[in-house]
């Protein structure tokens, strides 16, 4: 798992009988609260401060291409989206924040349209 930001979000384990392991497991069980707790950063002052979202809904950086929503958590990620789908030659394995870009954008002519428009949005962002 990676956190972000634990000084304000500390992971903190499900309270769960020992017995019910095995359906925890499963997904029987309630666990992480996936991007329900997320940082609110402003582009031009870096004021950050926690928040409760709604993920990806509340996402500033987001695109729509081909029929999909591309989202990235911040600047940084949304350039290393930019940054790897530039790279003709991808790595077979990718970081976890890489592993949801849909293979109809990567395979497809598609991703220079995605690309320009993230690098639009950063020049925007921070101009």
């Amino acid at each position: 798992m990676e956190e972000l930001y634990p000084e304000y979000f500390p992971w903190e384990p499900p309270q769960i009988d020992q017995k019910a392991v095995s359906k925890f497991r499963q997904g029987a069980l309630p666990g992480y609260e996936f991007n329900r707790l997320g940082m609110v950063e402003c582009p031009r002052c870096g004021d950050i401060s926690p928040s409760e979202i709604s993920w990806p809904e509340d996402a500033y950086w987001q695109w729509q291409v081909m029929d999909e929503t591309i989202v990235a958590r911040n600047a940084e990620h949304a350039k290393l989206i930019a940054e790897f789908l530039s790279d003709s030659k991808r790595p077979i394995t990718v970081k976890p924040s890489l592993r949801h870009i849909p293979s109809k954008i990567l395979v497809g002519n598609r991703s220079d349209e995605l690309i320009g428009q993230i690098f639009s949005d950063l020049k925007k962002a921070f101009a």
